[in-house]
């Protein structure tokens, strides 16, 4: 999104700072909700808002509006990411066996397949595609 948004590097990295900032802000809050709603309950709301935010980020018409966005990106991935953690304890409980390993072995070997996907199509000249397109280009 650098590019074709004209972000500067000192930009981008306020915008990384932002994205940090709401999780940091999200994690004791999350964990508090968790224990007052359920982390299943919590997770699936998050994950809607998550989403939500994700999209938003392609509608931001200027650098404050894009700064507030990916802080609230930020807050909701980060809360989610507590609930998905406090979610996968109660499963362990519930079955006596440990899970937590393979679900984060899991979820690396996902975000490594993705940014090997996006390496290789970069490498072969294919370009954004749809869903980049729909981040980069309003």
């Amino acid at each position: 999104m650098q590019d074709p948004l004209e972000i500067s590097h000192g930009a981008l990295g306020l915008l990384l700072l932002c994205l940090a900032g709401g999780a940091l802000c999200a994690f004791p809050l999350s964990g508090r909700t968790v224990d007052r709603h359920g982390a299943a309950a919590v997770t699936r709301v998050l994950a809607v808002l998550n989403g939500a935010c994700l999209v938003s980020l392609s509608r931001a018409d200027g650098f404050g509006a894009l700064a507030a966005l990916v802080f609230l990106f930020g807050t909701t991935h980060g809360a989610m990411g507590v609930a998905m953690n406090a979610w996968e304890t109660e499963v362990e409980r519930r079955f006596d066996r440990v899970y937590m390993p393979g679900f984060h072995a899991t979820f690396s070997l996902g975000a490594g397949l993705g940014a090997l996907t996006s390496f290789g199509a970069a490498g072969m000249g294919l370009g954004l595609g749809p869903q980049g397109k729909t981040l980069c280009y309003r």
